[in-house]
């Protein structure tokens, strides 16, 4: 599989600070490192330009005036085809996004990079928010961070997202939005956006995060978290659980009616069914175990990861996310980390934390 991570000068386009990252990649940072620094290690000194789009046909070129190629200016390679009201967001504005935040409001950058040749980049940092668990007996420290990212070739748009890392195992999960002590099982995740089709504004984007406010969401997510500590569940009950994540039983196309309701006459059939007077089955395909790929991976997450807590919510969620992180597709460290961050991984911890917090 070709590469996922960008490389500059030889070098994969990702910093990070203090240990080195679990899929072992990118250059290693200090604490007083300066955003120049941080820039020439991340490989995100290239510029983003555009040029037209031009074919031949039989011997003459011609130009596409409703497209542009996006390219970067230190090797001029093309990294996407977009429309002309395409905006891209250069790669040092993504780190001059935490600037101010760093030096004004405590945050610390953790990590930053370039994915698909340099078409898929962000930067990752440090809030001062964190909180320690009691899970088992033992302590669980949960750090909280802001990610942004966004694209130059068209596949995702500017996104400024909360997200926590569990030091224990660097699990990484998205945060919900907060809310209310009697709406704890809503998932509504702590995301912003904005569209290439309008110029990229940093002040904008902090306020639609709620950045200053930013301790509110963090409350929800820990109140969230100790109550899913609090949530028991039995072996049978987590093996159903990871088996509906994996693989969702499948409801069947049409609904089951009894005879007797199907001889009666439309209109009257109609009239019951309007009257909420025929219960309708729907009945739902029986899951296999040997059939859901990667259900045993799951499985020994929960009993046995780093800082497992079986037999309870938490531990199902922590077990999904570090599946994600650490687990799924583990053969391609670098596939997992775009998956875990930007793709089917991501979807995956959010269905997860969803799915848990149905549970409280």
């Amino acid at each position: 599989m070709a590469h996922l991570l960008a490389k500059t000068d030889g070098k994969y386009a990702m910093a990070y600070l203090g240990e080195t990252p679990w899929h072992g990649l990118g250059q290693a940072m200090q604490s007083d490192s300066t955003f120049e620094e941080w820039l020439a290690a991340s490989g995100l000194t290239y510029e983003l330009e555009t040029a037209e789009v031009r074919y031949e046909v039989a011997g003459n070129m011609l130009a596409m005036p409703s497209r542009r190629v996006i390219l970067r200016n230190d090797t001029n390679k093309a990294i996407g085809v977009v429309g002309n009201g395409y905006q891209p967001v250069q790669p040092r504005t993504v780190m001059e996004f935490f600037r101010d935040l760093c030096s004004d409001m405590g945050y610390r950058l953790e990590t930053a990079g370039a994915l698909k040749g340099g078409a898929v980049y962000w930067a990752m940092a440090r809030t001062p928010e964190t909180v320690t668990l009691n899970t088992n007996g033992q302590k669980d420290t949960i750090d909280q961070f802001v990610l942004l990212s966004t694209s130059a070739d068209g596949s995702r748009s500017t996104t400024g997202q909360f997200t926590s890392v569990r030091v224990v195992c660097n699990n990484t999960l998205s945060l919900a939005r907060a809310s209310t002590a009697d709406d704890a099982k809503r998932f509504e995740k702590a995301v912003a956006r904005i569209p290439h089709s309008t110029e990229f504004d940093a002040d904008a984007m902090k306020r639609s995060l709620g950045l200053v406010q930013q301790r509110d969401s963090w409350t929800s997510f820990v109140d969230q978290m100790e109550r899913l500590q609090k949530v028991t569940v039995s072996d049978a009950h987590a093996t159903a659980w990871f088996s509906d994540l994996l693989r969702p039983a499948k409801k069947s196309a049409a609904p089951v009616i009894d005879a007797k309701q199907a001889q009666q006459s439309g209109a009257d059939y109609l009239a019951a069914l309007l009257a909420d007077k025929i219960e309708v089955p729907v009945v739902a395909e029986p899951v296999e175990k040997r059939a859901i790929r990667g259900l045993d991976t799951l499985q020994q997450a929960y009993k046995s990861a780093p800082g497992a807590a079986p037999g309870t919510a938490y531990g199902l969620l922590q077990a999904a996310t570090y599946f994600v992180d650490h687990a799924r597709g583990k053969d391609d460290a670098e596939a997992r980390l775009t998956s875990a961050w930007f793709g089917q991984g991501e979807s995956l911890k959010d269905r997860a934390l969803s799915k848990a917090l149905e549970l409280i």
